[in-house]
């Protein structure tokens, strides 16, 4: 299927480039006394799940800065609008990382990354509830978004 998609042939070599690089610097990183990213700390459970998570947020979170100008664009929606729109996530996300670094420091670490992740995982899924009209899950929904 990749190869009849525009650009298959593209994204085939991209992969593979990253696959050989990935594994090149896997190696060098592996030899090397002073690693820059020493590949035996993930061996730890609980740093794996961190790494993991955080990666898996920041990029839900980018994921989101990229994707939301061209579906308010497919809207209508004028580009500063959506600079306007995207300006809102950001001033809201600021005062939310405070607010979870005090509560990290009151209660600990895992209390937060937890939470947090739990509501970047209710974001989704409450508006996939919200559009579809057999699924039924306990959260506020508009159906004119």
């Amino acid at each position: 299927m990749l190869d009849t998609a525009p650009g298959g042939l593209a994204l085939i070599g991209t992969v593979l480039a990253l696959s050989v690089g990935a594994w090149a610097f896997q190696r060098y990183e592996s030899r090397h006394p002073d690693a820059v990213l020493p590949l035996r700390v993930f061996v730890q459970r609980s740093f794996a799940a961190a790494a993991g998570g955080l990666t898996l947020s920041s990029l839900a979170f980018y994921i989101t800065l990229l994707t939301v100008p061209l579906l308010l664009h497919a809207r209508g929606i004028a580009g500063a609008l959506a600079g306007l729109v995207l300006g809102a996530l950001t001033l809201a996300s600021s005062p939310l990382s405070v607010g979870g670094g005090r509560l990290a420091d009151r209660a600990g670490l895992r209390l937060p990354a937890v939470g947090g992740l739990v509501l970047i995982l209710l974001g989704p899924v409450c508006r996939i509830s919200s559009t579809r009209p057999g699924l039924r899950f306990p959260c506020w929904s508009s159906r004119s978004v």
